[in-house]
């Protein structure tokens, strides 16, 4: 959940409906992945609203945390591979020190307060048993546990923290493999990446109990990872280009809806699968294109609530709560839950803003300096 890099996005070019392979890597910035990105949080917010059964269930909000995944696989291997190009090799401690002080420090932030809250408010009290339950995973950073291996605490405090869980796993092998391992096997990469997909998706079929399902989400980052792998070689970026087209953008878009609103109507073993790569080739149409989809993502509002998303989804069940307490869940009338939904967003950006400008951004910065010292010592 982490932006190519930190520049200010370059003007639109004019020179045509599709990007060059050139125009694709010289960007250091796409704004459209951070509106995908805001579209995700929105719709995760909707999948946690209290009323969700009477009026967001339609919405199938907790598509969002895929969306995600695939995102989260293809900027991170974006990034190793403009590492690797750029200085021979994937430096692997000065990326652990990137993505630690990318996520950890807000993650432990978010935590304390809601120890305040529930250990230190006589309100939240009904809370601690469960919290007392999740404590030792949350504290070491093994929240998917909980949420995969004891369905009855799937509703624990801070559980929507599960994905982190799955993503930092996930970074924490995947460098190795890919880009160490086969440092010198480059053409495997990609191989090894459909290898590794095609049995994370395989394993849920097999009946080996809840860790199955976990791995499932390894699947869908690895979309996003062999998307990055594809794009970055020209003579693949250049098969790919059509879909940038207008005729390939409103395919790939209307794919992506209809996969988005069959998750209900078609077998969950089939359009699970389906999901992730139906978001990749809607992301590839925006990075190889200049579609009005990726206008319409690159707008203002939507850039500035993916690039506090992160922040957002941490806080996003807090201030559900919060906004509870104005407008009343149960009602049953319809304008009742748009409002609350309408100020739980409002409180996340707000929220997310000042944790961004406060621990955040420093904290990238730090992780950014820290890891250029390993760097320029290798």
């Amino acid at each position: 959940m982490q932006p190519l890099a930190t520049q200010p996005a370059s003007a639109p070019s004019d020179a045509g409906p599709l990007r060059t392979y050139e125009e694709y890597r010289a960007r250091k910035y796409i704004p459209e992945l951070d509106g995908l990105r805001a579209i995700s949080i929105l719709l995760v917010i909707t999948w946690h609203m209290w009323d969700r059964p009477a009026f967001w269930e339609w919405l199938r909000g907790g598509e969002g945390v895929r969306i995600f995944f695939v995102l989260s696989g293809y900027l991170i291997t974006t990034l190793l591979l403009e590492e690797e190009s750029k200085r021979g090799k994937v430096s692997l401690p000065a990326f652990y020190v990137r993505r630690s002080c990318r996520i950890f420090p807000l993650y432990y932030v978010v935590l304390l307060a809601y120890c305040v809250l529930i250990y230190g408010f006589s309100s939240f009290a009904a809370k601690r048993a469960e919290m007392d339950y999740a404590m030792p995973y949350l504290l070491f950073y093994l929240q998917e546990i909980p949420f995969y291996l004891h369905p009855d605490g799937v509703w624990f405090p801070f559980y929507q923290s599960w994905s982190l869980g799955i993503e930092e796993k996930f970074y924490l092998v995947w460098p190795v493999v890919a880009f160490i391992l086969l440092h010198g096997c480059r053409q495997w990469r990609l191989a090894l990446g459909v290898g590794f997909a095609v049995l994370f998706a395989a394993l849920p079929l097999c009946g080996l109990g809840p860790w199955t399902s976990c791995v499932f989400d390894y699947y869908t980052i690895l979309v996003g990872c062999c998307t990055a792998i594809v794009l970055f070689e020209k003579r693949h970026y250049e098969r790919l280009k059509g879909l940038g087209s207008a005729l390939g953008s409103w395919c790939a878009f209307g794919f992506l809806l209809a996969t988005h609103f069959s998750i209900e109507r078609l077998p969950t073993l089939f359009i699970a699968r389906l999901y992730p790569i139906a978001v990749a080739l809607f992301m590839i149409s925006l990075l190889v294109g200049r579609s009005p989809f990726g206008r319409a993502l690159g707008c203002t509002p939507l850039v500035f609530i993916g690039k506090v998303s992160y922040g957002m989804y941490l806080v996003h069940l807090l201030c559900s709560n919060a906004a509870n307490l104005v407008f009343r869940p149960g009602s049953g009338k319809w304008y009742i839950g748009v409002l609350a939904y309408l100020l739980t967003c409002a409180l996340c950006v707000a929220v997310s803003k000042v944790l961004a400008v406060t621990i955040e951004q420093p904290f990238i910065r730090l992780g950014h300096k820290w890891s250029a010292r390993i760097v320029s010592k290798a």
